[in-house]
């Protein structure tokens, strides 16, 4: 991966275009990314982009839970599994 401050950014952006991948930085930390696509595969990278972004939410959402004390993953497959024995 390439890596371009915001600065050379707006000074510079020819430079970037040409290339795959590029990490933003603003004071090195990264803020942004610039994925190389066309149009043949503009929709599927915005879905790959949509989905890893959904993914990392229920992750989120699961460290969140686990670090309050709330179920674990295998508490609740196992009430699920209880719940459909009763039917």
């Amino acid at each position: 991966m390439n890596f371009c401050t915001i600065r050379d950014l707006r000074t510079n952006s020819k430079k970037i275009w040409g290339k795959d991948d590029v990490i933003i930085t603003n004071n090195g930390k990264p803020k942004a990314v610039l994925i190389k696509t066309d149009e043949e595969n503009f929709i599927n990278t915005l879905a790959l982009i949509a989905s890893a972004r959904a993914e990392q939410a229920v992750k989120n959402i699961r460290n969140e839970s686990k670090a309050k004390g709330y179920f674990t993953e295998a508490e609740i497959q196992n009430e699920i599994k209880a719940v459909r024995k009763k039917k």
